[in-house]
């Protein structure tokens, strides 16, 4: 059938990547720009998604306009400074949704298992080598090949008091305990509307579709 006339702006397009009422058929890989990051983690992100569209494996959202439309509101309410920057993304919120997607997001380390791991996930950058870890596409030993170039002892990680002691310490309990006091009052708001997005804190649960989930208040593995 007919198929309406594409807008180029790639906040009308589901993840800045998939025009509504095009379906699998059309997909735009490398329209998500994050302010922090680049273009080719995003991309892959949306390629292994795509491949799944493509053999069966998942199915675009009925719904597919009005969640971009929110998603779209949310990020003008977010990037309110940069309007122009239609193709801005937050990286890790984009990645959150799109594992959630693909079926790839990482679990928690247990401590008394991996030490370091467990420090490198709460510490190092959010790199897509994490979400090759479980789910379709994964490739663990490609993860363990890429942490083994940055261990964490001798690294300025544990060398520098700031980070050990400040950083450190500030970056695991904004995972605990804003997640934990603001749940009671986000569950179930949309998007930029949230206590996160009016008070500058994690945009993991405002953009991009995301919704704090229970199992998210100590972002325990399950």
């Amino acid at each position: 059938g007919s198929k309406k006339p594409l807008d180029w702006c790639p906040r009308t397009w589901y993840k800045h990547c998939w025009p509504p009422g095009f379906g699998d058929s059309l997909a735009f890989v490398g329209w998500a720009r994050p302010h922090q990051g680049g273009i080719p983690q995003t991309a892959e992100l949306c390629a292994r998604y795509h491949a799944l569209l493509l053999a069966g494996e998942r199915s675009l959202p009925t719904d597919i306009a009005d969640l971009t439309k929110q998603e779209a509101d949310a990020e003008e309410t977010q990037y309110v400074l940069s309007p122009s920057l239609t193709s801005l993304v937050d990286w890790p919120s984009y990645a959150h949704s799109l594992v959630r997607m693909i079926g790839c997001e990482p679990k928690t380390p247990w401590f008394v298992l991996s030490p370091a791991t467990w420090l490198k996930y709460w510490l190092y950058p959010l790199w897509p080598c994490w979400f090759r870890l479980r789910g379709p596409g994964a490739k663990p030993d490609t993860f363990d090949a890429v942490m083994d170039r940055f261990p964490v002892y001798g690294a300025k990680i544990i060398s520098d008091p700031v980070t050990l002691f400040i950083v450190g310490p500030w970056a695991i309990a904004q995972k605990f305990l804003i997640n934990s006091l603001a749940f009671p009052i986000t569950w179930g708001l949309p998007g930029a509307k949230r206590l996160f997005a009016l008070f500058g804190k994690s945009k993991v649960n405002v953009l991009h579709g995301n919704r704090l989930r229970l199992s998210d208040l100590f972002n325990w593995s399950t």
